[in-house]
C-alpha cells in the first residue's frame, strides 16, 4: 500500500464511510502492517468486533509488535487514549505515554514531539511535570522545523527564570525577631491582630 493510506482511512472515517475505511485497513493487515490491526480495533463494533475481541487484538499487537515500529506505537497510544485494552485505567495511561515517548524517540513527526514536550510541561496522570525533559523535546521539535516549539520554549525559559528568581528571594536571611513590648509601658491595652 502507498504511504498515504492511513490519511485516507482517517478521511473516510471522518466522512463516516467506514466500509471503505475497513477495506483499506484489512488490505494493510493482509500485507502485514501491525498498526492496521490497532486501527481495526479502534473501529470496534463498526468493524463487527466485540469489546473482548478488541481487547484481545490490542493485547496481541502489544505482545508481538516490532518495538521499532513508529506507526504501531502511535496507533497503540491512540487506542489506549480512547480506553481500549483490558487494563486498569492508570496502566492504560502509563502505556499511552510510553508508546508516545517511544514513537518520538524513534523519529515520529514534529506534532508528536511537540505534544510530548507539552506533556512534560504540564504533567499528566502518568508523568510528573519535568521542565528539563520539556526543554529537551522542545529543542528536538525545533530541530524538526517547528516554529511553534521555539515560541513555547521561550515561554518555558521565562517561567524557569521567574521560578529561579522567586526561589532565590525565598532564601533570604530571616528578619531579626522583635522583642514584645509590655502593655504597661505602651500605655494602654494590648491590641490583638485577628489575622485579617
Amino acid at each position: 500500500m502507498g504511504e498515504g493510506w492511513r490519511l485516507q482511512v482517517a478521511e473516510l472515517r471522518v466522512a463516516k464511510r467506514n466500509e471503505e475505511a475497513l477495506v483499506l485497513i484489512r488490505q494493510a493487515i493482509a500485507e502485514g502492517d501491525m498498526s492496521a490491526r490497532v486501527m481495526l480495533a479502534t473501529m470496534g463494533d463498526k468493524a463487527g468486533l466485540s469489546r473482548a475481541e478488541v481487547d484481545a487484538l490490542i493485547f496481541d499487537v502489544e505482545t508481538t509488535m516490532n518495538q521499532e515500529d513508529v506507526e504501531t506505537h502511535l496507533q497503540l497510544r491512540g487506542a489506549y487514549d480512547i480506553g481500549l485494552g483490558d487494563l486498569p485505567y492508570d496502566e492504560k495511561a502509563r502505556r499511552r505515554f510510553s508508546h508516545h515517548l517511544k514513537a518520538v524517540e524513534l523519529g515520529a513527526g514534529v506534532i508528536h514531539t511537540l505534544a510530548l514536550a507539552r506533556i512534560y510541561v504540564m504533567g499528566a496522570l502518568e508523568v510528573a511535570p519535568d521542565l528539563n525533559e520539556a526543554v529537551r523535546w522542545y529543542k528536538h521539535a525545533i530541530e524538526q522545523g517547528s516554529v511553534e516549539a521555539a515560541h513555547e520554549l521561550q515561554k518555558v525559559y521565562r517561567h524557569i527564570e521567574k521560578s529561579e528568581k522567586k526561589s532565590a528571594k525565598s532564601v533570604v536571611t530571616p528578619l531579626p525577631t522583635r522583642q514584645p513590648s509590655s502593655p504597661a509601658k505602651a500605655g494602654g491595652p494590648v491590641r490583638r491582630d485577628s489575622g485579617n
